[in-house]
């Protein structure tokens, strides 16, 4: 065991099972950084060492971590760790540790690009490409994208190509140079040979199957989660009608609403039709007048809930509606651009070769197609690897997932892989992060290898209550719910909410910069009172038998996150007019 703490039974589990692969659901604030170096670790104990003198377990040992920064404290960690198993450890076992911490540099710790791009240079030739070559950096890989692409249009312009001659008489072109940047910057992940080989037919057809089989059941499904639909079902059954119109309005939303709520649940698909039906019956009108209902209050509810029912039906009804004739000409702007990306995207691909330079997405789809489409290497690298350990997996995308897979060979499910993630923190879909592949990984994971890690380090138990209450009814099954490991030091409350709302009758055009003006003097008037208040809030000292000394309030306790920093002048000066000392972090 580790001299740093000692393990909750959770992070035991995780650190040393053996049998099984492991899938670790990982909640915010639960040590898996912590757990991820342990396990590390524990792949290099002397004891193992000794069952296999002539083997070398830090070379076969990989970790693949989200940032170079998670790549560096990894490495120091185990560095660390390693030099006080060296200074404690039986005479015997002194030189196996002074070893370790020799090689720790050499350690394969890395993020999977640097993994991908040590990889390559090792098996250029397999790839296909100059083994020195250099990585692409973000503004020269810009200009170049620019300058390949131009070069692109311009040639098949002068040849009379009828694809990018319908493009650029559609869009422009300049138009036409933007959008193939866009697209050929996100065709290097996708396999482009599914959709080269499809007419504007197949498109259309492909769209409208997907309109109706997947998006507007999903569409309904969200519809039917929303608060309106709620709201309305709650409203209805509390309250009944004298008034037979209104009364048979009552029984079919309710029966149409239930029905709609039902099929969250199973794998039905119902029609978007059914919200033409249901927004007919969402009113009151025609349905008699308040004395049809038990009183004034229950007949005010009932028709500001249908309202409200019918504004969210009328914000997507609307995707019943095909346009033919939009799609169509969407399907042969597609189906060109489809054509004019893999030129574009040929002609690039050259241009980095002739260069000697590879782009980030370039290591992942080269190294993906080399452990595809070359058993002996797969097999070799496979073979070389005894435990592979993945973190931040809720932000892997396909083709990381599938590298991941190849590496781990034969014994994916069987001991080999370690990955840790969380869908709820999956922040990086803009990079093509997709959290389902960690849903889909634990999947394939035997259900013993299926471990949760819950016991929080960071935060007190009314926080982690707020969080839990705020998330569990929303992510439903899916939801972990996180535990606290200290007790609660501070008073409560411990969540304060300052809600600037708009007056009922506020709609003047400048009610935003109102609004935001009033939050920020709210914010520096409570921050203002905090710090003239000397109840002791912050745990401070902590005694030898354990108990923790409170302290007041500092502004350094007090940190304020914006969604973005082109308002934060309006609080500046809240904050200056209290006299409140503040330091900007991330503006100019």
């Amino acid at each position: 065991m580790s001299d740093q703490r000692p393990y909750t039974s959770e992070q035991q589990a995780a650190i040393h099972t053996r049998a099984v692969s492991i899938a670790l659901s990982a909640g915010a604030g639960c040590g898996k950084t912590f757990v991820l170096t342990e396990r590390f670790l524990s792949h290099l104990a002397a004891t193992d060492q000794a069952e296999d003198p002539a083997g070398d377990p830090l070379s076969q040992l990989v970790a693949i971590t989200f940032t170079d920064r998670a790549a560096r404290e990894m490495r120091d960690r185990i560095r660390s760790a390693c030099a006080r198993r060296l200074e404690n450890c039986a005479e015997g076992d002194v030189d196996y540790w002074l070893g370790i911490l020799r090689r720790i540099d050499s350690a394969r710790i890395s993020t999977i690009h640097s993994f991908c791009a040590v990889f390559l240079r090792r098996h250029a030739v397999a790839a296909g490409i100059d083994p020195q070559f250099r990585l692409l950096e973000e503004e020269t890989g810009d200009l170049l994208v620019r300058r390949s692409i131009a070069a692109t249009v311009k040639r098949l312009l002068e040849s009379e190509n009828p694809e990018c001659m319908t493009l650029a008489v559609h869009y422009g072109l300049a138009g036409t140079q933007r959008i193939l940047g866009q697209l050929v910057s996100g065709q290097t992940l996708l396999d482009a040979e599914t959709f080269s080989q499809r007419n504007p037919e197949e498109f259309a057809a492909a769209w409208i199957d997907h309109l109706n089989a997947v998006f507007v059941p999903r569409l309904l499904r969200d519809f039917a989660d929303s608060e309106a639909v709620s709201e309305v079902v709650v409203v209805l059954r509390q309250n009944k009608t004298s008034n037979p119109v209104m009364a048979e309005r009552r029984a079919l939303l309710l029966e149409r609403l239930q029905m709609l709520q039902s099929f969250r649940e199973s794998n039905h698909k119902p029609s978007i039709a059914v919200l033409e039906e249901v927004r007919e019956a969402a009113q009151v009108r025609g349905g008699g007048t308040k004395n049809a209902w038990p009183d004034e209050n229950a007949y005010e509810a009932v028709k500001t809930a249908l309202a409200r029912l019918r504004e969210e039906i009328d914000e997507i009804s609307h995707f019943g509606e095909l346009d033919t004739a939009g799609i169509t000409r969407s399907a042969e702007l597609t189906a060109a651009a489809v054509r004019v990306v893999q030129a574009a995207s040929d002609d690039l691909s050259a241009a980095k070769r002739e260069a000697g330079l590879l782009g980030f997405d370039d290591l992942l789809v080269q190294t993906r197609n080399v452990l595809r489409d070359s058993t002996p290497t797969r097999r070799e690298t496979a073979a070389s690897i005894a435990a592979l350990l993945v973190d931040e997996f809720q932000d892997t995308d396909p083709i990381q997932a599938e590298i991941v897979e190849a590496l781990a060979g034969d014994r994916l499910e069987t001991g080999k892989l370690f990955v840790v993630g969380d869908a709820k923190q999956s922040i990086y879909r803009f990079r093509r992060a997709d959290p389902a592949v960690f849903d889909a990984m634990r999947e394939r994971i035997p259900d013993e290898g299926r471990l949760p890690l819950t016991t929080n380090f960071r935060s007190q138990p009314e926080i982690l209550k707020f969080v839990n209450a705020l998330f569990a009814p929303v992510l439903k099954e899916k939801y972990e719910r996180l535990i606290p490991n200290r007790k609660q030091l501070s008073p409560t409350p411990s969540i304060e909410f300052l809600f600037a709302l708009p007056e009922p009758d506020d709609d003047s055009p400048d009610r935003v910069e109102f609004r935001r003006r009033r939050e920020a003097e709210w914010i520096a008037r409570r921050i203002h009172e905090l710090l003239d208040d000397p109840t002791p809030r912050i745990p401070g000292k902590e005694h030898a038998d354990g108990s923790v000394e409170l302290r007041r309030v500092e502004a350094g306790d007090i940190a304020i996150l914006f969604r973005a920093l082109s308002d934060v002048g309006v609080y500046e000066d809240a904050f200056r007019r209290k006299g409140i000392d503040y330091y900007l972090v991330g503006g100019r």
